[in-house]
């Protein structure tokens, strides 16, 4: 993983250059702290109409996932075993 996971499941904290990522940072932003999810599931409504993306990343002991729309980060969830 490209990117050091402790600082991402800060929620609502806007990031500097080279910052942790945070809700509003672009998709892209995500990619170049983090790298390439290990999962990417898109989010969609009863319609069919995408809606956004949630993409998951492993490290050590949790589970981050990211939930964007608009290709922007929407939230941050960390979860820990």
């Amino acid at each position: 993983m490209a990117g050091d996971l402790r600082h991402a499941g800060r929620r609502g904290r806007r990031s500097g250059a080279g910052g942790p990522s945070g809700a509003g940072d672009t998709a892209t932003h995500t990619i170049e702290l983090f790298g390439e999810p290990a999962c990417r599931k898109s989010i969609g409504n009863r319609f069919g109409a995408r809606l956004g993306e949630r993409w998951q990343y492993h490290g050590g002991d949790h589970v981050i996932t990211v939930t964007l729309a608009s290709r922007k980060v929407a939230a941050i969830d960390d979860q820990r075993s």
